[in-house]
Formats: C-alpha cells, sequence, structure tokens
C-alpha cells in the first residue's frame, strides 16, 4: 500500500493503534470462541493474517496453540509486542510475529489452519491485492487445511448519500483509575459504488479529568462484498466453502451482520510451491 505524500494510509491506525483494543461493545472478541473451537479440530501451527495488536493471537496462545501472525501496520505490531511484554512465557513462546502484507508474503512452511479475522480482508481492495492473498493463502495452506474469512453483510443502501460526513459516536469509555474519557465515533467520507470500495475516518476524543480534549483519527478504506460475490471470488481461486455463518455463534448466513466462510482448497486446485 503505497503513501502519497502528505496523506496518511488508509487500514495502518497510525495515530490511534494504542486505542483499538478499548472497544466496549463486544465486536472485537465475540469471535474468539469461534476460532478456538476450529484450532481444536486441526493439530498444528495456526497462521492468522492481518493480526493486529495480537487479540486473537494470544487468546489462540493461551490455549496451547502455536500462532504466527503476519500485519502490515508496524503501529499496530508495537501494541501486539507490549502486550506480550506482559504475557506468561510460555504464552509468548507459542507466538511468532512478522511485519508483512497479507497481500504477498512467503512463510516456508504450510499451516493446517489460516484465519484473517473481523473483516481484515476488506482491506484489500485492488484485484492486485485480493489476487496476492488468495494465492499466498493456496501457497501456506497445508493439505487438506481450513480457510477462514469473514466480511461484513453490506449496508442495504450504498449509494453517494452514504458519505454524509457526519460523525456517528459508537462508544464512550471511561478509565475509572484516571476519569479520562475516550469517545469513539465513525465518520462516513467517501463511496466508490462501481468499485464497492467504502471510505471513513475513525474518530477518537480524549477528554482528561480536567477537561482537556485531543482528537486523533486514521483513514479506513474497505470493500464490500455481496454474498454471491465473495463465494465467486473464492471458487476462482480453488476454494471449497464447506460451512458458511451469519454470525460467530453459528446461526445461518443471511441471519446475521457477517458472512464467514470456512473453506478447503480443492484437491486439484492445490498449490505445491511455497
Amino acid at each position: 500500500m503505497r503513501r502519497r505524500e502528505g496523506v496518511p494510509s488508509s487500514n495502518l491506525f497510525e495515530n490511534t493503534a494504542t486505542l483499538y483494543d478499548l472497544d466496549t461493545r463486544g465486536l472485537e472478541t465475540h469471535d474468539t470462541n469461534f476460532y478456538l473451537r476450529y484450532a481444536r479440530r486441526t493439530p498444528g501451527e495456526i497462521l492468522e493474517l492481518a493480526c493486529g495488536t495480537g487479540r486473537v493471537t494470544i487468546k489462540l496462545a493461551e490455549n496451547g496453540h502455536s500462532v504466527t501472525g503476519i500485519d502490515l501496520s508496524p503501529h499496530m505490531l508495537d501494541v501486539f509486542r507490549e502486550k506480550l511484554r506482559k504475557t506468561p512465557q510460555p504464552v509468548r513462546r507459542r507466538i511468532r510475529i512478522r511485519k508483512a502484507p497479507m497481500s504477498s508474503f512467503k512463510l516456508g512452511r504450510r499451516f493446517p489452519l489460516i484465519i484473517i479475522p473481523f473483516r481484515a480482508f476488506q482491506a484489500l481492495t485492488t484485484e492486485a491485492e485480493i489476487s496476492g492473498c488468495l494465492s499466498s493463502v493456496a501457497r501456506h495452506l497445508a493439505p487438506g487445511g481450513i480457510f477462514i474469512l469473514d466480511v461484513f453483510v453490506p449496508y442495504r443502501y450504498l449509494n453517494p448519500d452514504w458519505a454524509d460526513g457526519v460523525e456517528r459516536v459508537e462508544w464512550v469509555y471511561r478509565d475509572p483509575e484516571t476519569g479520562t474519557e475516550i469517545r469513539r465515533a465513525d465518520r462516513r467520507t467517501g463511496i466508490e459504488p462501481h468499485a464497492q470500495i467504502i471510505s471513513s475516518e475513525i474518530v477518537y476524543y480524549i477528554r482528561t479529568r480536567d477537561g482537556a480534549e485531543k482528537r486523533v483519527s486514521d483513514p479506513i478504506r474497505l470493500k464490500y462484498y455481496l454474498r454471491a460475490q465473495i463465494e465467486a471470488v473464492l471458487a476462482s481461486f480453488g476454494y471449497t466453502i464447506e460451512e458458511e455463518f451469519g454470525e460467530y455463534d453459528g446461526r445461518p448466513i443471511g441471519t446475521g451482520r457477517e458472512q464467514i466462510f470456512v473453506c478447503r482448497r480443492r484437491e486439484h486446485d492445490a498449490d505445491t510451491r511455497l
């Protein structure tokens, strides 16, 4: 992802990585038990793409699984490393992290389980990035291995009016020790209907006990998919969908906010290169 001079890169959380784990809505924690169930079914090392601050990685390692995590954002990985310093040594030993794009990576080994949690796949917005990711996954997936990804169900109405520039507060967190209040908002900044890409700004207002307030933000750019579209993309890269869900609680696809796909590679499409 190239940066234009003076323009912050999307999806890297350059200014807000340290605030990412404060989300009070539970959206970033409801999936961990789902991934643990599949980890128990597929013994061996797990590869997590877009591991971020280690939310899922650490939970898997705490439950005895070895995990390699990659992420493009050095800011998110800095938060991850800080968390690891406070993690018991036996858990730390099960975790390897690396700065790398999920659109193109070479790790030199295969994994029985590869996951892209919490809609991170949608940060890939070009055909080259999408193709590179799914091809890289194919090269790193062990024979018979499982690949899981999740994309959100698109808003019903996505037209130019969607990008209204209004800040919508999503949650408020209050630190009981310092009295600091952190308010997160989302501001819809753009939409490309033909490319199916939405842009927004995630905004945090940090107000200290003395009333001083600071605003920090980062740009987000995501590609959205209808169900038939993402299913077709997966099929075109040789993946067979074995299970699909509408939420991490296992409800049927089409009845929740998520589109979760549990896939394997078709045997004749298996990639023998690394």
